[in-house]
């Protein structure tokens, strides 16, 4: 919870007597507002100061226009004019709001209109009544002719006026700035507490509602009745969406979002959840749902979510694909196997798409989403990374200072022979930015389509070494060691319970093929020829790593 200003009666002085007999001149130029949603009976509009200053633009958004200016009417309203133009700040719109007796404005916010947010939304009744009621988060604020208040207009608000007269309000936009903060610092204060991520759901909602699509305007309304249930009995949008894609577009890059709903999380790898969250009627719209990066650690901040237990680091071929299976196969965790938006996220500075900052903030948020609880028993999360982002162990560390780094590994020459049968992505020159393993040029004179795969695994050792050798949070695990043995390790180092029958469970599972529950698994002799020129550098490399490990501490 925070706390912010509800509304406000400021030091501010208009002659409001004056002005009023300029303004009954022109009401005839009124409009109907155009919120027909949000009030009944009458409510009309006179813009004084517009976008563009265009007299039928009521609306107080710029929406296309560069600025703001006068309209032609404001010449007849100069009481008002010289008042805002005393102000020390920007000033935006200026308008006459005339709610007509027995009218209503029902409760509604205007998202990011505060104060706080950077904007001030000022009040001063010209013409008002005893009967007339005003109320700002569930408080009543009664407003006197002349008087100048500010109005959090964040926070829910709505008008009743039972009177016998009209009720018109001159209502003025303005920047805040230190001239506004020094006006608001003399004020009469009234605070609201809010959650925090009640306003971010209400920025989701603007935002989902720009896009204009069918998915994301579902969106929107299923976020909008959440917040307003008074008993919090919907069900929580999120985390049912996650990010799953970077889009490039020329204004920018985006995230698109899928519905996963309670899509468990147990194919060995993620993008074989997400081909089939794609065929969920949410997600079958032509039209994507996307929005701005800022959204993943926005709408991160709504959920209830849990935090990384252990990152799960690889060099391929070395059982890390079967560990995941298995602890996906214990309800309270969630097990991540090489989620593509992760990747992309962390390549978004080497694509020149965000700085490493914004890459950081949102791979944090799309982390946190992953990890949401969607059915109320998850404990634990478990990310496999992709095997390249042994690479990206600086910036994770970053993100994660004291989460244990698990790294898997195996003989080179075992991975090598396997990677020969069938080779992975990072095994074809070009599939995986060649960038990322920063090859001198010596180094790209040596390979070629068969031998690559050598000095990508010899990048990974060599990355293993220096971790390592620095890092006291990390686990070191030998696929030699046996997958019971493996499994024990990693709940010593996250408190998960392990009984008879979990490991009876896991020996069964790892009779059959990791990424092929029907496939009886069987270890592959070695055959052929090893396409391997530095085959004696990956040996030392891996003996140097195996004596880390005998002497390396549990963690």
């Amino acid at each position: 919870m925070d706390k912010t200003i509800a509304y406000a009666k400021l030091p501010l002085q208009l002659d409001w007597l004056k002005a009023w007999e300029e303004v009954k001149l022109i009401l005839n130029k009124e409009n109907p507002h155009v919120n027909t949603a949000h009030y009944a009976g009458e409510w009309t509009v006179i813009s004084l100061r517009s976008p563009g200053g265009k007299q039928n633009s009521i609306s107080p958004e710029l929406r296309g226009e560069t600025g703001f200016d006068d309209t032609a009417i404001m010449d007849q309203c100069i009481t008002i004019k010289n008042f805002f133009q005393s102000f020390g700040c920007s000033v935006m719109s200026v308008r006459l709001l005339n709610l007509k007796k027995g009218a209503l404005i029902k409760e509604h916010r205007d998202a990011e209109l505060s104060f706080e947010k950077g904007e001030a939304r000022l009040h001063i009744p010209l013409l008002t009544n005893k009967d007339v009621e005003f109320y700002v988060d569930g408080k009543q604020v009664v407003m006197r002719e002349g008087e100048c208040w500010y109005i959090n207009a964040n926070l829910p608000h709505r008008v009743l006026n039972g009177g016998e007269t009209d009720r018109i309000h001159l209502v003025i936009d303005c920047k805040v700035n230190e001239w506004l903060k020094r006006t608001f610092s003399s004020a009469e204060k009234t605070y609201s507490r809010v959650d925090i991520r009640n306003d971010q759901k209400r920025r989701m909602i603007s935002e989902l509602r720009l896009q204009n699509t069918e998915t994301a305007l579902r969106l929107a309304n299923e976020l909008e009745e959440q917040l307003n249930s008074e008993r919090g009995t919907q069900q929580e949008v999120f985390p049912f969406w996650l990010p799953s894609k970077i889009i490039n577009q020329k204004d920018g890059v985006l995230l698109q979002w899928l519905y996963v709903g309670k899509q468990p999380f147990t194919d060995p790898f993620f993008d074989e959840t997400i081909s089939k969250c794609k065929q969920l009627p949410e997600n079958l719209s032509r039209l994507k749902s996307v929005s701005h990066l800022s959204m993943a650690t926005e709408w991160a901040d709504t959920i209830e979510g849990v935090e990384p237990s252990a990152f799960i680091f690889h060099v391929s071929r070395c059982g890390s694909t079967l560990v995941s299976q298995m602890l996906s196969m214990k309800d309270e965790n969630i097990s991540l196997s090489e989620v593509p938006v992760f990747n992309e996220i962390l390549q978004m500075p080497l694509k020149n798409q965000a700085d490493e900052s914004l890459a950081k903030e949102t791979l944090a948020g799309a982390i946190k989403l992953y990890g949401g609880k969607r059915t109320g028993n998850e404990r634990r999360l478990f990310i496999k990374t992709d095997s390249w982002h042994l690479l990206y162990y600086r910036q994770l560390r970053a993100l994660y200072p004291s989460t244990p780094f698990v790294i898997l590994y195996r003989n080179p020459v075992e991975v090598l022979f396997s990677q020969q049968r069938k080779k992975g992505m990072h095994a074809v020159p070009g599939l995986v930015e060649p960038e990322i393993f920063d090859f001198d040029e010596n180094e790209r004179k040596k390979f070629d389509s068969e031998n690559y795969i050598a000095f990508v695994l010899q990048r990974y050792l060599e990355a293993i070494l220096e971790i390592t050798q620095k890092d006291k949070n990390i686990l070191l695990v030998n696929y030699s060691e046996g997958i019971v043995e493996i499994m024990k390790k990693l709940a010593g180092i996250t408190k998960m319970e392990l009984t008879a029958a979990d490991l009876e469970m896991f020996l069964k599972r790892s009779r059959y093929h990791s990424k092929d529950l029907k496939e009886i698994f069987t270890e592959q002799p070695r055959s052929g020829h090893l396409a391997a020129p530095n085959t004696e550098s990956l040996t030392k490399l891996y003996e140097q790593i195996e004596q880390l490990r005998s002497l390396k501490m549990p963690l």
